[in-house]
């Protein structure tokens, strides 16, 4: 690391835990009021005006003594924000492929009225109908449809209030950047897109006249925003068997369209690609490309089966077994801040260009669930008046089983990149010839570490270990080696893992520490390992065979007895 002459620390060339006890922190992000000179104070206070307005008719039709029709139709119109004083900015030319780099690379936030265009074609018919084929009353057929909108919420938008030219939070990172938090006019003048600090790559070297690269940190979301929307339908049997027997079986199923989704599509695969293994970013200008989305859809389908009796003399009960399935993309806008490293983040898809590498069971999904609830009006003294008929009457027994089986569990390397070297430290290239071979995460040179490994345990069932969860339900939980059949016998595999091992007290390269109890640093995992090269094309489309949540985690099984008292 070195020190400028104002104090600043520039050059870090590692996250280790010694540069914060010397205040040489790794990123800083500040927030300034981009318009005139540093030190100033920005204001992100907002007043947002939206509205919304929404017209339903329904009814149910009584068609013969025996069918019965719900009929109904809703349009409903979802206003997009404005902000009172024009206070507002949002990407202002990106309506092009947000796949294409040059697209990417050209595009500029500024002022604009609102957020996104508002949709006025949000109509939910919705349908069901109640038939019983025999008029007996003890068989029902009920079934429906209905499609039922949503407005985006808050936080996908009123994070707007963070963009040029009205407010900027900067990005420092301390490789490269000058970072001193108890200096702030050292971040230098005011903000200019168009200056000598503003669209210039990530990379070593800063162009003349610039003292520190500014990138901004955005939060801007897609221009043409649909409202989410749930398509919801429903088919099911009831029938009545030997007096209070009812038994059901039913088909339960959902479409989730236009669900929120938190992207970064400031990268694209092989942005990595070079002989410094760092990133090269399509927009230079901005570096938290934080992109809000409704590109999410979801599907869910399950069958359900109850049976429900009524035993007499206060008995009774319920059972109920589901079994269903939910597949997505990305399950939460947030996605519960999933680690990435040691650091947290919002789920990204593992490459913007495929995102059905990301295609697979929800984090909400639940194969099997099972429910059992039974309760019994104890007949003791329920007719006996007075004292003992207040005290020692009116009790009753409930109890109540319900098991679940495991939620999926995504297994993904969080490494950064790791550069190839024999023992002497000589770089050892791929195939390329010019670009160090990487042993370590980000697979396809992104800059987002969350690549799915590749499998080579025996089979997808034998990876438990039956411990308890805080002890890690794999039955391997060291990382992932630095090794591989495609990696030259004479590259430096032993430093690597010790880089690479278990965080914790130990020293790099003491390969017989164990601070956890679970794995020593250098050793590798033995069921997961990174992936291989491919034979042909782009060296960096290296994709891990590992999909999206194939693994879970324990089921719970859980039980509640009471006694109960009724007063009068």
């Amino acid at each position: 690391m070195t020190g400028q002459y104002d104090g600043t620390i520039t050059l870090i060339g590692s996250r280790n835990h010694s540069n914060f006890t010397n205040d040489y922190p790794w990123f800083e992000e500040t927030s300034v009021d981009p318009r005139i000179p540093a030190p100033n104070k920005a204001d992100a206070y907002r007043h947002y005006t939206s509205h919304d307005y929404a017209v339903f008719a329904q009814d149910d039709w009584k068609a013969t003594s025996r069918l019965t029709l719900n009929l109904g139709l809703r349009w409903e119109r979802f206003g997009a924000p404005s902000e009172v004083h024009g206070n507002i900015a949002q990407f202002t030319n990106l309506n092009c492929s947000i796949l294409d780099p040059a697209c990417i690379s050209a595009a500029r936030v500024g002022p604009v009225n609102r957020m996104w265009k508002t949709q006025n074609h949000d109509f939910g018919p919705r349908i069901g109908f109640a038939w019983d084929p025999f008029g007996k009353g003890k068989m029902a057929i009920r079934g429906g449809y209905g499609i039922f909108y949503d407005r985006i919420f808050d936080n996908i938008w009123s994070n707007g209030a963070w963009n040029p030219p009205f407010y900027a939070l900067l990005d420092f990172d301390g490789r490269s950047d000058a970072i001193f938090p108890s200096n702030p006019a050292s971040i230098g003048p005011g903000y200019n897109p168009a200056g000598p600090c503003g669209p210039i790559p990530y990379a070593p070297g800063v162009p003349p006249g610039c003292t520190s690269r500014k990138r901004v940190s955005v939060r801007t979301m897609d221009v043409n925003m649909h409202d989410s929307s749930g398509q919801n339908f429903y088919l099911g049997v009831e029938r009545e068997f030997f007096g209070n027997l009812l038994l059901s079986a039913k088909y339960q199923g959902a479409l989730g369209r236009h669900l929120p989704m938190l992207e970064n599509y400031n990268r694209v695969d092989g942005i990595g690609y070079n002989s410094a293994l760092n990133p090269i970013r399509p927009n230079g200008l901005y570096s938290g490309f934080n992109y809000r989305s409704n590109s999410v859809s979801s599907n869910y389908n399950s069958l359900i089966v109850e049976a429900t009796k009524r035993m007499g003399h206060g008995l009774q009960f319920q059972t109920g077994y589901t079994y269903s399935k939910l597949l997505d993309v990305n399950s939460e806008l947030f996605a519960g801040c999933s680690n990435i490293g040691s650091l947290t983040a919002p789920y990204y898809y593992i490459s913007n260009a495929l995102p059905h590498l990301s295609y697979g069971r929800g984090a909400e999904d639940r194969r099997h669930a099972y429910k059992f609830s039974v309760s019994y009006d104890l007949p003791f003294f329920k007719a006996e008046k007075g004292f003992v008929g207040h005290a020692l009457g009116g009790w009753s027994l409930g109890s109540f089983l319900q098991f679940y089986s495991g939620h999926p569990i995504d297994v993904f390397d969080g490494r950064a990149t790791y550069p190839a070297t024999d023992a002497a430290g000589n770089t050892i290239f791929d195939a390329g010839g010019a670009i160090p071979l990487n042993l370590g995460g980000d697979y396809n040179l992104d800059f987002v570490e969350n690549d799915h490994p590749v499998f080579i345990g025996g089979n997808l069932n034998s990876v438990y270990s039956g411990r308890s969860p805080a002890d890690g339900i794999f039955k391997d939980n060291n990382v992932i080696g630095c090794g591989a059949p495609w990696v030259p016998g004479n590259a430096d595999i032993s430093t690597c893992n010790a880089n690479f091992g278990v965080a914790g007290a130990c020293a790099v390269g003491d390969l017989t520490c164990d601070p956890t109890g679970v794995g020593s640093p250098g050793t590798p995992n033995s069921m997961f390992a990174m992936p291989g090269y491919p034979s042909s094309g782009s060296l960096f489309a290296r994709y891990g065979m590992v999909g999206r949540n194939i693994f879970h985690g324990p089921r719970l099984v859980n039980m509640d007895f009471g006694l109960h008292k009724s007063f009068k």
